[in-house]
């Protein structure tokens, strides 16, 4: 009686781990696949007080729903007027996964560039955003002293 039931034991056991989530493989071995996150869409708030800082708002999907963000990493672009930020991905190689998109908002701090008069931009995996500081936005604006409005 024991003999016949192992069968059954063993598709009760297989089928009771169908639909769980599949446990991601950890340690030097694994092996993954490293890519960037699609950007669709990027907004940056600047703030009055301070217009050299501001606060990056990326949107997008990543490919599926094993791949997560694994950085943000913001540099200097080209020149003086671009901040560069790159979000990167990491998935499991081995992983078979369901292909869905996953959306994400990432917020990400970063310092413009000061000392120049016109508009700045923001660039995140490919999308760009330009940044226009108004001349009533105070130190660091570039834009040297005010001059008084004539009456």
């Amino acid at each position: 009686m024991i003999w016949r039931s192992a069968p059954a034991l063993a598709l009760v056991l297989a089928l009771g781990t169908c639909g769980q989530g599949q446990s991601v493989p950890s340690g030097p071995q694994m092996e993954v696949i490293r890519g960037q996150a699609t950007v669709e869409g990027v907004e940056v708030l600047t703030d009055p007080s301070d217009p050299r800082k501001a606060e990056v708002i990326a949107r997008g999907y990543l490919a599926d729903a094993c791949t997560r963000i694994d950085s943000v990493q913001v540099s200097p672009g080209r020149g003086d007027l671009i901040v560069s930020v790159t979000i990167t991905t990491v998935r499991p190689a081995e992983l078979t996964c369901i292909q869905v998109t996953k959306p994400f908002a990432q917020r990400i701090a970063v310092d413009l560039p000061a000392g120049h008069q016109g508009p700045r931009f923001v660039e995140v995996n490919g999308v760009t955003h330009p940044v226009r500081l108004s001349p009533d936005s105070g130190a660091g604006s570039g834009l040297g002293p005010r001059k008084p409005k004539k009456p």
